[in-house]
């Protein structure tokens, strides 16, 4: 069971462990799938970093003496770019489940849309096989906090699922207009990925896409 107490307490690691300057080839981002990438986001804070060097530490856990990123992607992604060679990583706990829930616990302040948040809920419940009520009680949250995020991501298509979090197709048309569509004019499944397959990563605005969404489900085949 996740502990708070232990979560903010380092007296336990191992010594400079918590803070330090690590090469960037030696850091892991396998699970940025966790993540949803913004390219208008990223570009910003791209430039902020080129004047002002990265200014807040990355944070995961060591594996294998491997840096396991849980949380700093985007500033991973733009030290690559900018060539920094070194940036500066926090140990946020010693364990994967305690650094999940430390993620969740402190994204008050470190603001995670609603669909990471189910990501990282339905990690853990994959990975440590925690209950719905072991996960909310370690998180000072209700049962249905949870449960209501882990439906959220499951009403998504496995494509729709994969672009939102590339970046490739806004989050926004996908859980509003599409989800108001799906449930109005009963779109099945495979209608809602033939529509995402045609639109991501065409550099589309959120309205174009949003005005396709309602011309290819409502218009008729011929607009289609």
């Amino acid at each position: 069971m996740f502990s708070y107490s232990n979560f903010v307490n380092t007296s336990h690691r191992k010594k400079n462990r918590s803070h330090q300057r690590l090469n960037i080839t030696a850091i892991d981002t396998q699970y940025s799938f966790l993540k949803i990438q913004n390219k208008k986001t990223e570009k910003d804070l791209l430039s902020s970093i080129a004047e002002k060097d990265i200014k807040e530490p990355l944070l995961g856990i060591w594996s294998n003496e491997r840096f396991i990123l849980i949380d700093g992607f985007k500033r991973y992604r733009c030290a690559v770019k900018l060539h920094i060679n070194q940036v500066l990583c926090r140990e946020l706990a010693q364990e994967k489940c305690d650094a999940f829930i430390g993620v969740l616990r402190i994204s008050n302040d470190r603001t995670l849309h609603i669909l990471e948040q189910a990501k990282f809920l339905n990690e853990l419940c994959e990975y440590s096989k925690m209950t719905i009520t072991d996960i909310a009680s370690s998180l000072n949250k209700s049962a249905s906090w949870v449960s209501a995020r882990l439906t959220l991501l499951k009403e998504l298509t496995p494509l729709l699922e994969e672009k939102i979090f590339l970046g490739q197709f806004p989050v926004w048309v996908a859980m509003g207009t599409l989800h108001h569509l799906k449930r109005l004019m009963k779109i099945t499944n495979k209608e809602i990925d033939q529509f995402v397959a045609a639109v991501s990563n065409k550099n589309l605005s959120v309205r174009d896409v949003d005005l396709l969404a309602y011309g290819y489900f409502k218009g008729g085949d011929s607009i289609r």
